[in-house]
C-alpha cells in the first residue's frame, strides 16, 4: 500500500533501520532528527503516517503529540510512537494524547509492516471521507443562493464533473437551480458552513464517555474481572462464553466496543474478527483483543485482520482504561460520520430517482429532520422537487392524453387507407379459392402476442386427429414461424420468397413428423436478408401469390392450410382476409390490444370477409367470453392462459412436450371449435 512516511528519531541507526524496512514495503520515506524538525516538514508537505521516538533533543516525543493536537490541519495524522521504553505510563499517556499506536524497539519487521499499513488505510480513507465532506461544504455554499438572483449554475461546474455521488448532485441542482432561476423565484435560503460539523466530527478526548460493551472470553475468571472492572468506569457490558454467542448478539443489538479473546473453544477470535470484518453491518465494530498471544507474527496478523487494538493478558486496568476510550471516541466520531454521509447517500439517491416517474419528495422526511446542513440541504431540496414532481406528472398527463389521441388517429388512418390502395381495390375475391382446403389465416394488429406459437401448436394437434395439415409462413419480412417448430430454415434451398420471385421450380414443402394418423407440411418463409431484400424490392402480384396457394394446396390434398401472416394492417394480411375460408384474429388479453382488433374488424368489414373468429393469448386470469363476444361481435375460438414454460420449449413443439399441459388443453378446445367451423 503506497505511502508517505516520515521517520522521526534522533539516532542515525534507527533511522535507517525504519527507512529500510518501509522502503522495501514500498513507502516513501522522509527522516527528521527531532521534533523541531518534524513539525517544519510535517507542515512542508503531506504525509500520511509519522513514526515518532520519545526521547529526543530540543523537542521530545510528548511536545511533539502536544503540537500536533493543537494544529487543526495536523491533529487526525496517524502517530505510531517507537521507543525503547516500555514503561506502561509512557504508553497510557501517549494513547491519551493522541497516538494511534505503540511499538516498542526494537521492532519486528512483521509488526511494522502491518501497524503501518493499518495506520495508512486508516488514514487514507479518512481523506476520501474528509475530501467528500469538503465538497459537501462547497456545494451547500454554492447552493445557498439557489433561489436569489445571485445564483449562477456554473459555480458548480467543477463538481459537476466528478464521477462520483458529489458529481451527481452538483448535476441536478445545476438543472434544478437553472430551472427555478428562470421562472424568476427570488427566495434566499440561508446555508451554514460545513466547517463546524467537520470540526464536530474531530476525534476528541474528554471524560463522561458511556458506551455498551460486549466481552467474549470462554474462561469465567477473565470475563468477571473485565466486567466488574468496565462497570466501575461507567461502561455497561455485557459477556458471553462463545464466537457463536457473540455473533447472534451483535447482530439483534448495537454495542460500541468488542473485547475478544482468542483461544476459544468451537469459533475462536480468528474466525470471530474475520465474520465481523466480512459482514456490512459489523465490519465498523472496534475490537480489542485481549489474549495470551505477544509474539509480533500473531499481533501483526491480527492488525491486518481489522482489529483496532490488541492488549496482553492479564490486562494492565489504566493501558485498558486507555484504549478503550480511545476506541469509544474514534467510533463515536465515526457513527456521525456514517450518519452524515448516510443522509447524503439518501440525498443524492434521491436526486437521482427525480428522472424517474415515481420519485416522492416524502421518502427525505428523515433526513429533512436533522439539525445539521444536510438537513437544511434536505429541505430545499425537497421543496424544489415537489414542485418539479407536480410539474412532471401533469406533463406525464397531458403526455398520456396526447399519445392516446395519436394512438386513435393512427388507427383510424389505418383503416381508412387499408381498402384505399390499388392493391386492394383491384383483388378480385371470386379469383381467389383455393381448391377443397379450408384455408384459416391467423393474423394479429401488432407482433409480440404469440401468433406463431398457436399456429404451430394448433398445426400439430390437428395432424395428430388424423387431418392432413399445412403450415404457411406468409410472414415474408420476418418470418418466424419455424422458431416454435424447432427447425433451421437455412437448411431449405426453397421458400416462400423464391416462389413469389419466381427464382426456383422447387416447391418448399417440409415434411414434419407428426403423432397419430395425420400428415404435416411445412411451407417455410426465408430468413435470408438477401432474398427478403429481393422481393421487397422486385415487389410481386397477387395473383401470384394466390395461385401459389391454390397449386400447393390443390397438388398436396389438404385439408387445412394454417397462415401465419405479418402483424398490422399490410397487404400480406389483407391478402389472406380475402382468399381464406376463416380468420383468427390473434391478440393478448389486454385493453390497449383489443383496441387494434377493433381496428381489424373494421377493416374486415369493409372487405366484406366473413367467418371472423378471436383466439385471446397470455391471460392471466380467466376471461369474460360473453363480454368479449358482445364487445367485438365475433365468436370467440378460445383462450390461451399465460404459460412461462413456453419461453423454453423450443427443440420441440410445446404441445408434444407437454401433451398434459393447461395450456395444450387449451388448444386442443380451440381445435375441436375450428374443425366444427
Amino acid at each position: 500500500m503506497p505511502g508517505h512516511v516520515l521517520v522521526v528519531n534522533d539516532q542515525e541507526s534507527q533511522r535507517r533501520y525504519l527507512r529500510l524496512h518501509l522502503e522495501m514495503q514500498g513507502y516513501q520515506v522522509g527522516v527528521a532528527e527531532d521534533g523541531v524538525v518534524a513539525l517544519e516538514c510535517l507542515r512542508a508537505r503531506r504525509y500520511d503516517v509519522v513514526l515518532l521516538d520519545l526521547r529526543m533533543p530540543r523537542m521530545d516525543g510528548f511536545a511533539v503529540l502536544e503540537a500536533l493536537q493543537a494544529d487543526h490541519e495536523l491533529r487526525n495524522l496517524p502517530v505510531i510512537v517507537v521507543s525503547a521504553s516500555d514503561d506502561r505510563a509512557h504508553v497510557i499517556r501517549c494513547i491519551e494524547m493522541g497516538a494511534t499506536d505503540y511499538l516498542t524497539q526494537p521492532v519486528d519487521p512483521l509488526l511494522l509492516k502491518a501497524r503501518v499499513g493499518a495506520s495508512l488505510a486508516w488514514q487514507q480513507l479518512r481523506q476520501t471521507e474528509l475530501d467528500y465532506l469538503r465538497c459537501l461544504h462547497e456545494l451547500t455554499r454554492s447552493v445557498g443562493t439557489l433561489k436569489s438572483r445571485d445564483f449562477d449554475p456554473r459555480r458548480l461546474d467543477e463538481m459537476a464533473r466528478r464521477t462520483d455521488p458529489i458529481g451527481d448532485l452538483a448535476r441536478l441542482f445545476q438543472e434544478l437551480g437553472q430551472e427555478v432561476f428562470l421562472r424568476g423565484q427570488n427566495r434566499e435560503r440561508e446555508m451554514s458552513s460545513l466547517r463546524e460539523e467537520l470540526q464536530r466530527l474531530q476525534v476528541q478526548g474528554g471524560g463522561g464517555l458511556s458506551g455498551r460493551i460486549m466481552v467474549v472470553d470462554d474462561e469465567a475468571t477473565s470475563r468477571k474481572m473485565l466486567s466488574l472492572y468496565l462497570s466501575q468506569q461507567g461502561y455497561e457490558v455485557e459477556t458471553t462464553e462463545s464466537g457463536e454467542q457473540a455473533l447472534e448478539l451483535l447482530r439483534v443489538r448495537p454495542y460500541d466496543i468488542v473485547l475478544l479473546d482468542l483461544l476459544m473453544p468451537g469459533m475462536d477470535g480468528y474466525q470471530v474478527l474475520e465474520t465481523l470484518k466480512a459482514d456490512p453491518e459489523l465490519r465498523e465494530l472496534p475490537v480489542i483483543v485481549v489474549s495470551a498471544v505477544e509474539e509480533a507474527d500473531g499481533v501483526a496478523r491480527l492488525i491486518e485482520m481489522g482489529a483496532h487494538d490488541h492488549l496482553s493478558k492479564p490486562f494492565n486496568a489504566q493501558l485498558l482504561t486507555a484504549r478503550v476510550r480511545a476506541c469509544l471516541v474514534g467510533k463515536r466520531a465515526r457513527d456521525q460520520e456514517l450518519a452524515f454521509l448516510r443522509g447524503v447517500t439518501t440525498l443524492t439517491q434521491a436526486a437521482v430517482a427525480m428522472e424517474g416517474e415515481d420519485f416522492d419528495p416524502e421518502t427525505l422526511n428523515e433526513v429533512a429532520r436533522r439539525g445539521d446542513a444536510v438537513g437544511r440541504l434536505a429541505r430545499v431540496f425537497q421543496e424544489m422537487s415537489r414542485e418539479i414532481v407536480a410539474r412532471q406528472r401533469q406533463l406525464k398527463s397531458q403526455v398520456g392524453q396526447l399519445q392516446e389521441e395519436l394512438e386513435q388517429a393512427r388507427l383510424r388512418a389505418q383503416r381508412s387507407q387499408a381498402t384505399q390502395t390499388d392493391f386492394v381495390q383491384n383483388l378480385d375475391p371470386q379469383s381467389l379459392q383455393t381448391g377443397q382446403a379450408s384455408v384459416v389465416v391467423f393474423c394479429s394488429f401488432r407482433g409480440g402476442v404469440g401468433k406463431s406459437e398457436a399456429v404451430a401448436n394448433l398445426g400439430v394437434l390437428l395432424a395428430a386427429a388424423g387431418f392432413k395439415v399445412g403450415l404457411l409462413d406468409a410472414n415474408l419480412q420476418a418470418p418466424g414461424l419455424h422458431l416454435p417448430l424447432g427447425l433451421n430454415v437455412n437448411e431449405l434451398n426453397a421458400s416462400v420468397q423464391d416462389l413469389l420471385s419466381e427464382q426456383t421450380e422447387d416447391k418448399p414443402i417440409w415434411e414434419l413428423k407428426a403423432a397419430g394418423t395425420g400428415q404435416l407440411l411445412f411451407i417455410p418463409g426465408s430468413s435470408n436478408l438477401h432474398k427478403m431484400a429481393r422481393l421487397l424490392r422486385q415487389g410481386y402480384s397477387p395473383q401470384l401469390f394466390t395461385q401459389a396457394l391454390k397449386d400447393l394446396a390443390g397438388e398436396l390434398k389438404l385439408d387445412y392450410l394454417l397462415v401465419d401472416t405479418q402483424a398490422g394492417l399490410n397487404e400480406e394480411m389483407l391478402l389472406g382476409m380475402l382468399l381464406c375460408r376463416q380468420t383468427v384474429i390473434v391478440t393478448r388479453d389486454n385493453p390497449r390490444e383489443f383496441e387494434g382488433v377493433a381496428a381489424l374488424v373494421q377493416v374486415a368489414e369493409r372487405l366484406k370477409v366473413g367467418n371472423l373468429s378471436l383466439l385471446v393469448t397470455a391471460s392471466p386470469e380467466p376471461v369474460v367470453t360473453a363480454s368479449l363476444e358482445t364487445t367485438f361481435q365475433l365468436p370467440l375460438l378460445g383462450v390461451l392462459p399465460y404459460t412461462p414454460e413456453l419461453t423454453g420449449a423450443r427443440a420441440e413443439v410445446f404441445a408434444q412436450s407437454h401433451p398434459d399441459h393447461v395450456f395444450t388443453a387449451a388448444l386442443r378446445q380451440v381445435v375441436v371449435k375450428l374443425v366444427g367451423s
